[in-house]
């Protein structure tokens, strides 16, 4: 990884797009990325919010432009991406933040509420994939096509490029939620877990073309959409939170440092990087192994229940080290097993 004063030096000048970025994480994101030179679009739902950011920005002698952007409306995401490159020129970071998060029933509630989440944090994410690709690549969110390869476009780097564009970095911002699985809110769960694989399956074709992806997966962190939470069910966050480390959530300062670590550190292809509640950055890996299984169970019978406790406990990884997570994860099988992970930070 580059020296802090040489990750400045590339960095200045560059540009970038933040979605969700009127407040909270999104907002701490851009904040740091303009404290490093960076031009920034503050891309949110909120107009207001949005030019309130741009002009803190602004105010710190930095460079920005706001738009208002409803991730569900993809015609809208489209005009945030050609507002910046109108005003900016060139793509070198495109951070996926925003999102929506819920605790609907998801068996007899409205399907409505399954459709609006999977919109917002999976169908936008995509999107938004597609239209940074397309800047980085060709300069145009609304390009067709690649352009030809060996075509003189370089690197977010400033490397050769055989892609076209100038290369850049996609964040998608998911969550815990997407690497534990979470009772409370499968619909918020199951659509920041397909985020988070469809940043794996992107990673090399992306790469190929000059173009880097990663996802951060934050716990419980006091953003304005956490706080209110807190005011419409005290008690259910209370629960969630009673055995946290110190009884604290995480901050804002703490979700944008381990950004931009991803942001920064070429070597993350593909990576996606939980930060626990207690702080610690871990960089999960599935792992297979195999799970021996009665006649009963491979036929599908409705006996699998009654299998052995040892096999019953093979089909599952270990759950995570005490103090790192919040209760409600901890009781649930899990995707990552901690002692094959890679800590990193």
């Amino acid at each position: 990884m580059a020296s802090p004063i040489a990750i400045a030096s590339i960095m200045k000048g560059q540009a970038a797009l933040v979605t969700g970025a009127g407040s909270g994480i999104g907002r701490g994101l851009a904040l740091e990325l303009a404290g490093r030179g960076v031009a920034v679009t503050i891309a949110d739902i909120n107009p207001e919010s949005a030019a309130q950011v741009a002009a803190e920005i602004e105010a710190l002698g930095g460079q920005a432009a706001s738009v208002a952007c409803d991730v569900a409306d993809s015609s809208q995401q489209l005009a945030a991406f050609r507002l910046h490159m109108q005003r900016f020129g060139r793509l070198d970071y495109a951070l996926l933040n925003a999102g929506v998060g819920n605790t609907f029933d998801a068996i007899w509630g409205p399907m409505d509420s399954w459709q609006k989440t999977i919109s917002i944090n999976l169908t936008a994410v995509v999107e938004g994939v597609r239209m940074a690709t397309r800047c980085m690549v060709a300069g145009s969110p609304d390009a067709e096509a690649p352009p030809p390869a060996g075509d003189g476009a370089r690197s977010s780097t400033g490397s050769d490029s055989t892609a076209g564009g100038t290369g850049g970095v996609i964040l998608v911002v998911s969550s815990l939620a997407g690497v534990y699985p979470l009772s409370t809110g499968p619909a918020y769960s199951s659509t920041k877990a397909a985020a988070l694989q469809l940043v794996r399956c992107f990673a090399q074709p992306l790469m190929a073309q000059g173009v880097r992806i990663a996802a951060l997966c934050p716990s419980m962190t006091l953003t304005p959409m956490v706080e209110k939470w807190q005011k419409d069910e005290p008690e259910v966050v209370a629960a969630l939170m009673a055995s946290a480390p110190g009884n604290r959530m995480l901050t804002v300062a703490e979700i944008t440092k381990a950004g931009m670590t991803l942001l920064t550190d070429s070597s993350k292809v593909g990576s996606v990087l939980v930060v626990y509640q207690n702080g610690s950055w871990l960089e999960p890996r599935t792992e297979f192994s195999p799970v021996a299984m009665d006649g009963e169970a491979r036929g599908g019978g409705t006996k699998a229940a009654a299998l052995p406790t040892a096999q019953q406990q093979a089909t599952h990884d270990s759950v995570p080290p005490t103090g790192c997570c919040l209760p409600f994860f901890r009781r649930c099988p899990r995707v990552a097993n901690d002692p094959h992970s890679t800590r990193i930070g």
